[in-house]
């Protein structure tokens, strides 16, 4: 499989500011595994995905995760009853990596 670039995820597209910031850190090609997961996140399917470490899994439901967070219809702030995401993660390493 091809490395796209981020600018190719069509349907739907990131917004500006989620390419400036995969950008602003360095990444400039998706991998495989973030090409066939964000689509499908982005439109709200189920995605298990398996890859070997170092493959951008983590990357790949982040960026999706943000986008769907900046696109909430209410853009009032956030009451204490409203939960926009949670993450579980298996490791703490990995817990500081996606906190990070």
């Amino acid at each position: 499989m091809s490395r796209n670039k981020w600018t190719s995820l069509e349907k739907p597209p990131l917004s500006m500011l989620a390419l400036d910031v995969v950008e602003s850190i360095g990444f400039e090609l998706m991998t495989p595994v973030q090409a066939a997961a964000i689509p499908l996140l982005l439109s709200s399917k189920d995605v298990f995905a398996e890859a070997v470490t170092g493959s951008g899994k983590t990357l790949a439901f982040l960026v999706p995760l943000l986008e769907m967070l900046s696109r909430r219809p209410n853009k009032s702030p956030w009451t204490p009853k409203e939960i926009g995401a949670i993450i579980i993660s298996p490791k703490r390493k990995l817990t500081l990596q996606i906190s990070e």
